[in-house]
């Protein structure tokens, strides 16, 4: 699974690097492990990180930018993980949603002005 964003101005894909810059982009990974601990409690799923197939060092970080480009909606940016990029195939593909007021102090000024109007 993938999402396809084009920026009208300039008919170009949407990437995470056009949205954040570097350090914003590891603050807003917190973000999104953070939510996921939350909606695996909420779910009663049981403890988000012995779901994850990544290594003792790994885990102790922010999560990886997913491999999918953002999926930009109405609601927010979403996160999605397809199986075996953080978790195992039986976890399914791993999604959150960081709505547009969660995320605005670390939007690039650029991506502010296209996404908050």
């Amino acid at each position: 699974i993938d999402y396809l964003t084009i920026n009208k101005h300039t008919n170009k894909k949407i990437t995470w690097n056009e949205l954040f810059d570097k350090k914003n982009l590891n603050k807003v990974m917190k973000l999104v492990k953070a939510k996921f601990i939350q909606r695996f409690i909420e779910d009663g799923s049981g403890n988000f990180d012995d779901a994850l197939i990544l290594d003792e060092q790994q885990r102790k970080k922010e999560l990886p930018i997913p491999a999918t480009a953002p999926g930009l909606s109405i609601s927010g940016i979403e996160f999605l993980y397809n199986q075996y990029e953080i978790a195992c195939y039986a976890a399914g593909v791993l999604s959150v949603t960081l709505s547009y007021n969660e995320i605005s102090e670390y939007l690039k000024p650029e991506a502010k002005k296209l996404l908050m109007k």
